[in-house]
């Protein structure tokens, strides 16, 4: 095997390493979750059998600050208290603001043959980046047709047009419990989804198989678009006694609900509540990947994207020239050395 020369070897390590060192898309986007964020499962988990799935419905509060990215972990249980099956699910309203709720379905795929009662394994969230960017315009209509869960119109009262408006509806029994959740993206007459500001959209929720029945007074309709909402100040850390910097201190959230719809009771009543101990200052930026925002919270009508600030180019020295000619002479000098070869 022939042997490189020590420039082009030198060359190639450099290009390898740099490949091993650059960070992929993957560990770009990971976040880690929070849980002093006091995001928790309220109320009532309730359960249905439908489309092959056994559904288990609950609703999400948010704490003090707004949150993103909230996953619910759920373990069922059967009569003995043993676990049958677990599910996850995110909740259908992407962006939380403080205090408020968020409706979630967890399915379970194959139905346990024994059921009783689910378990809250975690609940985990992120901060928000933007804050919420809901439509408040909601016209739910008074006759829905036989198969809706709920039908009407949803106007875009943003003062910016968006792409997608997603209508979510809660829906409680008589004794306000939530039963069943659903989701559909508006449209107009054409089967368009987008509305500019002033513009109706037409919506319609329907049952789904197996969806019990509910009280019709007591739904709850929230409509979110996909644009961004506005950019949202960091917020600040609350400092602790003791500990290593970045330590979380929290109680796990645990607790037992039956699934026929028993009231939960608070899961933290001695109201604990967790910590977060300040971070250790941020390591040095590469001043290719700052980004830089004006305004610490502005309205969505004055959001524009961040300036970004460069590094200026590099100045070449020669250097790359000075091999291109040193490479030319080197190819003139076999090419002779082979002319001669065949000549003698």
């Amino acid at each position: 095997m022939p042997r490189l020369s020590r420039p082009l070897a030198l060359a190639t390590l450099v290009v390898l390493g740099a490949g091993l060192l650059s960070p992929g898309p993957a560990a770009a986007a990971a976040r880690t979750a929070d849980p002093a964020l006091g995001v928790r499962v309220v109320g009532s988990v309730t359960s249905y059998v439908g489309d092959s799935n056994l559904n288990l419905v609950g609703e999400v509060q948010a704490g003090s600050q707004p949150v993103e990215g909230v996953q619910v972990s759920l373990a069922v249980l059967d009569g003995a208290g043993a676990q049958v099956a677990t599910g996850d699910a995110y909740t259908t309203v992407g962006v939380l603001a403080a205090g408020s709720r968020s409706p979630f379905r967890a399915r379970v795929q194959p139905v346990p043959a024994a059921h009783s009662s689910v378990r809250v394994l975690s609940v985990t969230a992120s901060p928000a980046v933007h804050g919420p960017s809901l439509i408040t315009a909601i016209h739910p209509s008074s006759s829905p047709d036989a198969a809706a869960a709920s039908q009407g119109t949803v106007t875009d009262d943003l003062p910016y047009a968006v792409g997608v408006i997603k209508v979510i509806g809660t829906f409680y029994d008589s004794t306000g419990r939530p039963v069943f959740t659903s989701y559909v993206d508006a449209q107009d007459d054409r089967f368009n989804t987008g509305a500019s500001p002033g513009g109706t959209l037409n919506y319609t929720i329907t049952r789904g198989e197996g969806a019990p029945s509910f009280d019709p007074a007591r739904t709850r309709l929230v409509a979110e678009s996909n644009e961004p909402g506005p950019l949202l100040p960091t917020p600040a850390a609350t400092p602790a006694a003791g500990g290593s910097p970045g330590a979380v201190r929290h109680r796990p959230v645990v607790d037992s609900v039956p699934l026929a719809g028993a009231v939960r009771t608070d899961p933290d009543p001695a109201g604990v509540r967790p910590t977060a101990i300040p971070a250790a200052p941020p390591a040095r930026h590469d001043p290719v990947r700052v980004r830089v925002a004006v305004a610490a919270n502005p309205s969505p009508a004055a959001y524009r994207p961040l300036a970004e600030t460069r590094r200026p180019a590099p100045v070449d020295d020669g250097s790359t020239a000075l091999w291109g000619v040193v490479g030319i002479f080197a190819l003139l000098g076999a090419g002779a050395l082979l002319l001669r070869r065949r000549a003698g």
